[in-house]
């Protein structure tokens, strides 16, 4: 009862999909690891229950880092753990995330706002790894424009117009 009075739900651990190493590649390592983390901590408000339970829930080669982790520093609480995982084991590099962005292209076969979603996504990244507003490149700006660019030239035409800033995505 008193685990509901506290918001835990009566999650259990082989409810959560075991995080492998390759889940930790690419711009969007940190979400799924945030993501992974928050279901752990709703399994258990003990703290060395929840380490137990991270130490489950990952393939071998992080199950031997995290131990290795756990054994050399002593996590006194969840946060600390979680920060410390968190800027261990994803990348927090600004520019690389731009790159991400950049490198990204729109092929007008694909569904536009499936295309527009993945970048808004990438933005959301990149806002929240980003130290200062003037970082972030305007993100309708550049959605806009890579729409643009994967177009045929006869279209493009006919779209410049909506270009501009005051029509919205």
């Amino acid at each position: 009862m008193a685990a509901h009075r506290h918001g835990y739900r009566d999650a259990r651990p082989r409810d959560i999909r075991m995080l492998n190493l390759s889940d930790l590649q690419g711009i969007e390592a940190q979400g799924r690891l945030t993501v992974f983390l928050s279901q752990v901590e709703s399994c258990s408000e003990d703290l060395e229950e929840r380490k137990r339970i991270l130490m489950t829930r990952v393939d071998p080669q992080l199950a031997l880092y995290v131990h290795n982790a756990l054994s050399q520093f002593n996590f006194r609480s969840w946060d600390t753990l979680t920060y410390w995982l968190c800027e261990e084991l994803t990348d927090n590099n600004v520019d690389r995330i731009l790159n991400s962005i950049s490198e990204v292209e729109y092929d007008w076969l694909e569904d536009p706002q499936d295309f527009a979603t993945k970048l808004k996504c990438k933005y959301a990244i990149l806002e929240a790894k980003s130290k200062y507003p003037g970082e972030v490149p305007r993100r309708d700006k550049i959605i806009k424009t890579k729409l643009l660019r994967g177009l045929p030239s006869h279209s493009k035409e006919k779209l410049e117009f909506y270009m501009d800033e005051q029509f919205p995505l």
